[in-house]
């Protein structure tokens, strides 16, 4: 029983003593997703996080090739160094256990070991126009060569909870001990690295003040118009939601507090589609909003004439889902 102690202490320390390489503090400006705890032991090497971007997600292996999926919303990229005595299957479980914490699991798509190529990493997860900076002094060599690779796990699902909706995924893979980078590398052989994805998906929504029917008298008197945030419409479609009341009772009571007020309703989009589409569809937004108004709230509908504009009078740049949410709008323009 003696030495069994003894042994114990002994391996105790030595493993304290191994594990301090690797229990480097973070890197910083990087910390763990809110919702979602690390794996005791590791460390955070890479992060990005936006409050709104693109995700991607690989969706299947059909016919051999890269088969991605994409979810916008606010969104978290964490690389994690874990000990050489955690396994890729073991990161892969507990990240699972996390996601059924959060909601309701589940499973798109998962692969372990060649099932992924011979390395998902260097053609999928730390391509090229996916890489972030780390402090591992290897950045764009991390997954090079299929050599450096050993035990990868890719999993992708979605969690459906009281906090939000999840889009995750999570790969895992040893770092071999075939390496070319020993005197440069700032991890050892068989620790393992641990991608860690999340996009909350929700519908981008301009953070701006909900109108009321003086701002709209004020802007119209200043400016002429008045850009409307507050009519909300699903994608490609134009039936009005029902949380555009508020922004609609706005519309009437200005309009009611000034008979003699006539305006042009005019819809706009971003660019995404073609320009007849988007021409089209400005138009019947902008004539669901005028006959909202008639309907709902008894205005005479000659005082209003909807017009569409497409994605002709942009406000802000296509390029980005911030201002794609901008240039889909409702103005209305004194007559």
């Amino acid at each position: 029983m003696a030495r069994a102690i003894l042994f114990g202490l002994v391996f105790s320390l030595f493993s304290a003593t191994a594990f301090s390489f690797v229990m480097a503090q973070d890197r910083p400006g990087c910390a763990d997703h809110t919702l979602i705890p690390r794996i005791a032991g590791t460390q955070i090497v890479a992060c990005q996080v936006q409050d709104y971007g693109e995700g991607q997600f690989h969706a299947s292996m059909a016919d051999r090739e890269l088969n991605l999926e994409l979810a916008e919303g606010p969104m978290t990229r964490l690389v994690y160094l874990g000990p050489t005595s955690l396994s890729p299957l073991g990161a892969v479980r507990n990240y699972q256990k996390a996601f059924a914490d959060l909601g309701t699991v589940e499973e798109h798509f998962s692969c372990k070991g060649r099932e992924c190529f011979n390395n998902l990493a260097s053609i999928f997860v730390w391509a090229k126009e996916r890489q972030m900076e780390t402090d591992l002094g290897v950045d764009q060599y991390l997954y090079h060569q299929p050599k450096y690779v050993a035990d990868q796990m890719y999993w992708y699902g979605t969690v459906t909870g009281d906090t939000g909706d999840y889009v995750v995924s999570v790969y895992a893979a040893k770092r071999s001990p075939k390496d070319d980078f020993m005197d440069r590398r700032k991890f050892q052989a068989g620790q393992v690295f641990v991608h860690l994805d999340v996009v909350q998906t929700a519908a981008f929504e301009a953070t701006l003040e909900v109108v009321e029917a003086d701002d709209i008298t004020e802007s119209l008197a200043e400016t002429g118009k008045i850009a409307l945030y507050g009519l909300y419409f699903d994608t490609g479609k134009h039936d009005l939601k029902p949380d555009s009341a508020a922004t609609l009772g706005a519309i009437a009571g200005a309009m009611q507090a000034q008979p003699a007020l006539k305006l042009y309703v005019v819809g706009h989009t971003d660019s995404v589609g073609s320009v007849d589409s988007n021409q089209a569809l400005s138009e019947r937004r902008a004539g669901a909003v005028v006959d909202a108004l008639v309907a709902e709230h008894g205005l005479d509908g000659d005082r209003m004439l909807p017009i569409g504009v497409g994605l002709a009078a942009p406000v802000a740049t296509n390029a980005t889902e911030a201002g794609r949410a901008l240039n889909r709008r409702v103005e209305l323009v004194q007559r």
